[in-house]
């Protein structure tokens, strides 16, 4: 009788206990493909030897030129000649760009130079694939996907085997330019974060080459001093006012340089974002960290005010509310997050207030619904009613959601999230690959235009005209995002 009221008593808890989580189980069967088959390819096109290119003599379109002299030097051979001349006529920001001329004088037009650019990058494609770079010739080419991001990759992290070996380190801090940070003044290892630059710029070129244009950064808190707050948050010489300046210093040159070449920087940050003094500050002034407080969050978009006017090369910021905590803390620091925002009125309030400075400063907001089931809002990555309740009316066209593809974490069998037909704002979606320990190859997520609501079909490259409606989606190819 005993051991039938404790298996009871068991189930009861584990039902509570995944109610309070947001955790449903969803049938599933694991995808059984079928077998591998090489594709057979009948004809490959090797390109012209172009005796002429004429271009705009930019930055962007110099890194363009070396990569399609790359594919070129890499072909194994070609055949027959051509020009290839580049032209830019206004100012526009899309990558939309028609080939002209003829098959053997091919003229790209772009109204803008990052379509002039894509243009070429195009043609390094296509010599790379041994296809033909003629098959577009007479056909406008745009992208359904305007905003590709990849995150930070492996730059500035130095590879380590032995430190998983034990299979014991759950630490989800990307340890990125662990190698250049110093615990005391000036804060900043100058010769090893020169050699983390040489490798932020070649990672920037090949990213750009594969045609992505945005980078997810870690950090926010790490970068401000909220100087701007009403009352002190950090006390005159405190090392957090310094390291800050220098940790500002240091990246902006970074920042600035993906500016440059057409790529958009966003912050990286779970919220809440906190120290031990901004915790006390907020102890202090609001009684506790009340997160549906609008003067709290405007704590820190006031601080977002005074970065973006430091360094405008920062596009916005990429917050997630549904995980954090120490295990995504950097070792020796006291930065750290709470998982603080679980109501919906806080993440309405929340969203409100980034969104309205986004708004005002020309910025973006990037929010990530996935979430490890902590709160009211829990499952509003999966759940749609959540979600509305969550996001409806949200409409802010500074607003870009971002949430799972599958019904779940990076289990690819899982089926198609649902929440990505809910809502009418403009929204994205991600999908990881790896366990929860992060693996050491990631995969960039790309972002499209939608009028029906949710992504059903994305794919980098088309020739047909962008689908219209304000909302954004995104088709990840596998990013695996803390």
């Amino acid at each position: 009788m005993t051991a039938v009221a404790l298996v009871a008593l068991s189930a009861g808890v584990a039902v509570a206990v995944s109610d309070a989580l947001g955790i449903r189980a969803e049938p599933a069967e694991q995808m059984r493909p079928a077998p591998a088959q090489a594709p057979q390819r009948t004809s490959f096109t090797a390109p012209p030897a172009f005796t002429s290119i004429q271009a705009p003599d930019t930055v962007r379109m110099q890194l363009a030129l070396d990569e399609l002299d790359t594919a070129l030097a890499g072909a194994e051979n070609t055949e027959g000649e051509a020009s290839l001349e580049v032209v830019i006529t206004g100012t526009a920001v899309d990558d939309t760009y028609t080939l002209t001329g003829t098959p053997d004088a091919l003229r790209i037009e772009a109204a803008g130079e990052p379509g002039a650019v894509r243009g070429v990058y195009d043609l390094a494609a296509a010599v790379r694939a041994d296809d033909d770079i003629r098959t577009h010739l007479g056909e406008t080419v745009t992208s359904t996907l305007p905003l590709r991001m990849v995150d930070l990759g492996a730059v500035g992290v130095e590879a380590d085997p032995a430190q998983w070996v034990a299979g014991d380190d759950y630490s989800h801090v990307s340890r990125a330019f662990e190698n250049a940070y110093l615990e005391e003044a000036p804060y900043i290892d100058d010769a090893a974060l020169a050699d983390d630059y040489e490798q932020w710029d070649d990672y920037l070129r090949h990213v750009i080459g594969l045609g992505y244009n945005a980078v997810a950064w870690p950090g926010f808190v790490e970068y401000v001093d909220f100087a701007t707050a009403d009352g002190e948050v950090y006390p005159e010489g405190d090392p957090h006012i310094a390291r800050a300046a220098a940790l500002r210093a240091a990246f902006t040159p970074f920042w600035e340089r993906a500016s440059e070449l057409g790529v958009k920087i966003y912050l990286r940050t779970d919220m809440l974002a906190l120290t031990p003094q901004l915790a006390d500050y907020f102890d202090g002034r609001f009684g506790s960290a009340d997160t549906e407080n609008p003067e709290l969050w405007q704590v820190y978009t006031d601080a977002l005010d005074e970065l973006y006017a430091e360094v405008p090369a920062i596009s916005g910021i990429l917050i997630r509310i549904g995980e954090g905590g120490s295990i995504y803390a950097e070792p020796g620091w006291d930065y750290y997050s709470a998982l603080a925002v679980r109501s919906v009125e806080a993440v309405r309030t929340m969203l409100t207030a980034f969104t309205d400075q986004a708004e005002s400063s020309g910025r973006e907001v990037v929010f990530r619904t996935w979430s490890v089931g902590i709160g009211d809002v829990g499952d509003m990555h999966t759940d749609a009613d959540s979600y509305r309740a969550v996001l409806d009316g949200l409409d802010s066209p500074a607003l870009i959601v971002s949430t799972k593809y599958t019904l779940g974490d990076f289990y690819s069998w899982l089926p198609l999230n649902a929440t990505l037909e809910a809502g009418s704002n403009g929204a994205s979606s991600s999908s990881s690959r790896g366990a929860s320990s992060r693996a050491s190859v990631r995969s960039p997520t790309t972002s499209a235009p939608s009028s029906s609501g949710h992504c059903r079909r994305c794919s980098r490259r088309t020739r047909t005209s962008r689908a219209s409606g304000r909302g954004r989606k995104t088709a990840a190819r596998g990013v695996p995002v803390p």
